[in-house]
């Protein structure tokens, strides 16, 4: 297999906050999976359409302050690793020189610092990360699962209720001769 990347890429897992624009208060937290100097991994929470514009923001353990970087996401699967959870892939738009020059850096020192995670090889069947737990969820995304949660346990339970009183209502049928 070979390895077209334009990019060095470490895997390397740190709190990540994405938000769909910058007009926007709403803030989906999540973990990164893949750093490089063109763009982000990430696990994320809640799923972010394809296309989207997104703001990245992020704290570096070699780099004292946040950064906040523009990107797209260019794609957007479900986690295989993190359930519940969505595998984003987002390239970073108008990056500065000095916010490169930042990353690089990262990138080349990541392996040497305490919490040191492999750099990336290219892997057919995808990458595997330490145990890392995802950061709490939002009250927002945890009142959304319980919806979506009680939402289906309701259908569930009239499902399985029809089904009890029709196959009641055929044992009855059977038991009376009709």
């Amino acid at each position: 297999m070979i390895d077209r990347r334009k990019f060095s890429r470490l895997r390397y897992t740190l709190p990540v906050t994405v938000s769909p624009s910058q007009a926007t208060a709403i803030a989906i937290s999540g973990l990164s999976v893949q750093i490089s100097e063109n763009g982000i991994r990430v696990a994320l929470s809640s799923m972010i359409l394809v296309g989207n514009s997104v703001v990245v923001i992020m704290t570096l353990p070699t780099h004292e302050s946040e950064l906040t970087l523009q990107g797209e996401v260019i794609w957007v699967q479900p986690s295989y690793r993190y359930q519940g959870r969505f595998d984003t892939g987002i390239r970073f738009v108008f990056l500065s020189d000095e916010y490169k020059k930042i990353i690089n850096e990262f990138i080349q020192k990541a392996p040497t610092l305490k919490d040191k995670r492999a750099v990336e090889k290219p892997n057919f069947f995808g990458d595997i990360l330490d145990d890392v737990p995802m950061p709490p969820m939002t009250l927002r995304e945890n009142v959304s699962r319980t919806v979506v949660w009680g939402a289906l346990l309701a259908v569930i339970s009239v499902c399985v209720i029809w089904l009890f009183s029709t196959v009641a209502h055929y044992i009855d049928k059977i038991n009376t001769g009709m």
